[in-house]
């Protein structure tokens, strides 16, 4: 069964819960917590997190500079360009090459404070991107009917291979195993949360 987890992490050098990993001098600001320097990121685990064909991760992402925002290795992804534009890419579970990055044609304004909300649905074969609760594309390209499962955990801020780091704060995480509708995403797009499908909600 999956079970909802709901914790405020203090971020020092190493806590769990999610782990938020600090190899330089992460801190936790009214914002949420930086993740530019030296490889810092937030880790989730890996067991809650492989969903086969259907997803929804919101996170409010202060974005600075270039960098992943989530990425669970060779599953999913999503992450911003220098030019502020949205990329993602997801994996199919059968090994076709779907692997690749996929221009959203959105760009993030840099510097500014924004929920980023995105939605995978294998069924229909469409991912959606949300602004502030405002949808910014739909898109079905190199969107698979099922995901790849891989044994990497889940991470914000840092790609599962240590690369890629974003310049930038990441603040309320929420994690939901079904893709949200439209009227949902502008509910947890202002802070709050609903009960059907949330696996998990990190607020910094």
């Amino acid at each position: 069964a999956v079970t909802t987890e709901e914790v405020a992490v203090t971020v020092n050098a190493v806590n769990d819960g999610p782990v938020a990993v600090d190899d330089a001098n992460t801190l936790t600001t009214n914002h949420g917590v930086d993740v530019s320097d030296n490889h810092a990121h937030i880790d989730v685990g890996e067991s809650a997190f492989d969903f086969t064909n259907e997803f929804t991760i919101s996170v409010d992402v202060n974005a600075t500079g270039p960098g992943i925002v989530f990425n669970k290795e060779n599953s999913y992804e999503i992450a911003v360009e220098s030019d502020g534009s949205i990329r993602y890419a997801l994996n199919e579970s059968s090994g076709s090459n779907t692997w690749i990055w996929n221009d959203t044609g959105y760009n993030l304004p840099m510097g500014e404070d924004h929920n980023v909300t995105f939605s995978y649905d294998g069924d229909s074969n469409t991912v959606n991107l949300y602004i502030d609760g405002v949808e910014v594309f739909e898109g079905s390209r190199n969107v698979p009917d099922s995901l790849a499962n891989t044994n990497d955990s889940l991470k914000f801020g840092e790609r599962g291979s240590n690369n890629q780091s974003l310049e930038g704060e990441i603040d309320n995480i929420q994690v939901y195993a079904k893709s949200l509708s439209a009227d949902e995403v502008a509910t947890i797009s202002s802070g709050e949360t609903i009960s059907d499908g949330l696996v998990a909600h990190y607020d910094f």
